[in-house]
């Protein structure tokens, strides 16, 4: 990476982590942008170390560690780095040694937990069908996600507002993974958020403040168990 030039590629299931350790072996210095979807990260190195990041999603906006805990969890998108773009401010201080060997326990972790990613509309159908069936027992159900870190990989969450709110949320409780406990009880307003908790992955189910606690926890626990059978299931039908 010695030459100034701009060099693009794709994210793969472990994210940023071989990119960011290329750059930090290289010394590297510039600015690597990332897009997955509709969300657009931007992040600084200063001689492989990296200094400032940005993550813009709609009209929400994250900067440093935030943001950069939040990018390196992406597991699609493309990227671009620019040599020698200088940063416009230093928000990170922790040595990078440090954050790739974070951003590595985490990879191991999602590698070996046994709980499903679900990046494509068949698989959120999935989900779909695993909240409805919980709703037949627990009616006060409102929405389930699966969460990685503060970003949703896949949920059942239709309405603008309702997204907006359970956005706010995770990035409250959950914006950085390794800290998330194994299972949170919250209630906010006319809402309950139960979130559990397994590998870098999480559960997110919120419900209306009346519905009984451990009628949410029933529900979330059969959620994950659902969804591991329904993963089970899809590994054998491709095999």
């Amino acid at each position: 990476m010695g030459n100034k030039r701009a060099i693009m590629g794709n994210l793969d299931v472990q994210g940023a982590l071989p990119l960011l350790q290329s750059v930090f072996t290289d010394q590297w210095s510039g600015v690597v942008r990332v897009r997955s979807g509709h969300r657009m990260g931007t992040m600084w190195l200063v001689k492989g170390s990296i200094v400032h990041a940005i993550l813009l999603e709609g009209q929400r906006k994250s900067e440093g560690m935030n943001a950069f805990e939040q990018i390196t969890a992406w597991r699609e998108g493309v990227y671009l780095l620019e040599e020698g773009v200088l940063p416009p401010e230093r928000t990170i201080r922790v040595d990078m040694p440090i954050l790739l060997d974070q951003l590595l326990s985490s990879d191991e972790t999602a590698v070996q937990s046994p709980f499903p990613v679900l990046p494509n509309p068949e698989n959120r159908n999935q989900l779909s069908v695993v909240f409805q069936t919980l709703r037949e027992r627990v009616p006060g159900l409102e929405s389930l996600s699966l969460t990685r870190g503060a970003t949703v990989e896949a949920t059942t969450v239709a309405d603008v507002a309702e997204r907006d709110w359970l956005h706010d949320q995770l990035q409250v409780y959950c914006h950085e993974a390794s800290t998330v406990p194994e299972k949170l009880y919250l209630q906010q307003g006319e809402h309950t958020l139960l979130i559990i908790k397994q590998g870098t992955l999480a559960t997110v189910l919120s419900a209306c403040r009346g519905t009984a606690p451990e009628a949410l926890f029933w529900a979330g626990e059969e959620a994950r168990r659902r969804m591991l059978l329904t993963n089970d299931d899809s590994r054998e039908t491709e095999e």
